[in-house]
């Protein structure tokens, strides 16, 4: 079975309005909850169509969580609050998969920044969801 461009949007959709959720959510609570909004509209379509062909090949929970944990904290497909996302999604689409994360974000920014800064490697994001999960 081959991933659609129908399918593509729509999971882009879905990740946008989480991240808006997220922004609007964390601008009571943070000074500066962030600027709504997706920045690089095309990256955010193929990191869409890669999670939907990880879903699909029944890649395991932990790479898809991985890859979605760092390629947004890095690439910043979003104005604002790409760590954020990035942490939430890989959150749920572990936990459809699966898999949960225990640590809240709070307890997991530390490491999230070390991902966005390049300063964990692929191996060592699946090592951090290994250990970091129920």
């Amino acid at each position: 079975m081959v991933v659609t461009k129908e399918e593509t949007e729509l999971l882009v959709q879905e990740i946008t309005k989480i991240h808006n959720d997220i922004i609007f959510a964390t601008q009571k609570d943070l000074p500066s909850g962030g600027e709504p909004g997706v920045r690089d509209e095309g990256g955010l379509h193929s990191l869409a169509y890669r999670i939907l062909s990880m879903i699909e090949r029944k890649a395991d929970p932990i790479s898809l969580g991985a890859t979605i944990l760092e390629d947004i904290a890095i690439r910043h497909y979003f104005w604002d609050g790409n760590k954020r996302t990035a942490y939430v999604l890989a959150k749920t689409l572990m936990l459809q998969n699966g898999l949960e994360l225990k640590p809240d974000y709070e307890k997991a920014v530390d490491f999230v920044v070390k991902v966005a800064d390049k300063k964990a490697n692929k191996a060592e994001i699946r090592k951090w969801i290994q250990e970091n999960f129920k």
